[in-house]
């Protein structure tokens, strides 16, 4: 995971309110997670796995996020899951997407929860919707995700912070 530095001059703004765990956010996710610029980083849906508050007198919050795209949804790797329009009805209108999406849980980074990493599409918050059923993950996506959760090593690489993620899906 890549360390992250504001490239901007003046520091940017934090969103007000934290979204959650399993929200689907418009993010500027970096090309290059070595140097980590979100300009002109097209802006693309990216799912969120932790949230960390980084100060207690200030609504300031960082947030572990996996990569999203439309693009090649009928071709996974191993460590992808698809939210399918279609066959995954209830979830997709919850997370709040205008097309099938596919999410990389091999492509996670750490990320400021500001407006220069996360921006609005035509709503008031970059938080397009969630992939949460209650306190879980819709029992729908549960197959596809505890696959490409299990495939990229997800909970050893987010360790002891693992215990923040709902369950993750076994089977």
């Amino acid at each position: 995971m890549a360390s992250l530095q504001s490239s901007m001059p003046n520091k940017p703004e934090y969103w007000p309110v934290a979204p959650r765990v399993g929200d689907v956010l418009y993010c500027h996710f970096p090309e290059d997670l070595d140097t980590a610029e979100p300009e002109p980083a097209k802006a693309r849906p990216c799912l969120v796995f932790l949230v960390r508050r980084l100060s207690m007198e200030r609504e300031q919050f960082k947030v572990l996020v996996a990569f999203g795209t439309s693009q090649r949804t009928d071709k996974l790797q191993l460590e992808e899951f698809v939210l399918d329009q279609k066959r995954h009805a209830d979830a997709f209108q919850a997370a709040g997407l205008a097309y099938t999406t596919k999410f990389d849980l091999s492509r996670l980074v750490a990320l400021d929860y500001t407006e220069e990493w996360f921006t609005t599409r035509g709503t008031t918050t970059p938080v397009l919707g969630t992939i949460m059923h209650g306190a879980d993950f819709h029992d729908e996506l549960k197959p596809a995700l505890a696959g490409a959760a299990r495939a990229a090593g997800l909970k050893r690489r987010i360790g002891d912070e693992s215990a923040q993620i709902p369950r993750l899906p076994e089977k």
